[in-house]
């Protein structure tokens, strides 16, 4: 009986460390990114290189929003890199960025709207990892970052 009792409390263990790993580590990722934009535009930090916020290795990123399915990502990028039907947000006010490295989406990052950060680009979305400088400006609490050319 007792070794049930341990072999259910491993399993659960597991279970939870396995979660937290999976989405925990994206949830802190985003408050990251959050809080330290907050803390440069306190810092009155008029611009932000987002190749130095993620330091993981990706060639473009493409900035999505609500209700995006995978043809649109496709189409804005000119290659297929998700299914067509593959639904990447399926919420109001959402947004995301999608790392891609060789033509493979390697990395989501959702930036929720309860976050307030509004992400704008000049290419339709897609960004370069050398042409990822962003102003950034507060607004009533809310951060907006306009991409920039360098």
């Amino acid at each position: 009986m007792k070794k049930k009792k341990y072999l259910v409390l491993f399993i659960l263990a597991s279970l939870i460390a396995y979660t937290s790993l999976r989405y925990g580590g994206e949830i802190y990722s985003n408050v990251y990114f959050s809080t330290k934009l907050g803390e440069m535009q306190k810092k009155q930090r008029e611009s932000v290189d987002l190749s130095s916020f993620y330091p993981f290795d990706w060639d473009q990123f493409v900035h999505i929003g609500s209700y995006t399915n995978g043809k649109e990502v496709n189409t804005t990028l000119g290659k297929k890199v998700v299914d067509d039907d593959e639904m990447l947000i399926d919420y109001e006010n959402d947004q995301k960025l999608l790392f891609i490295k060789n033509d493979k989406i390697i990395k989501e990052w959702s930036m929720p709207s309860i976050q307030e950060i509004q992400v704008t680009t000049n290419s339709g979305g897609v960004v370069s990892r050398g042409d990822a400088l962003f102003e950034i400006k507060k607004v009533d609490g809310r951060l907006f970052l306009k991409q920039v050319k360098k």
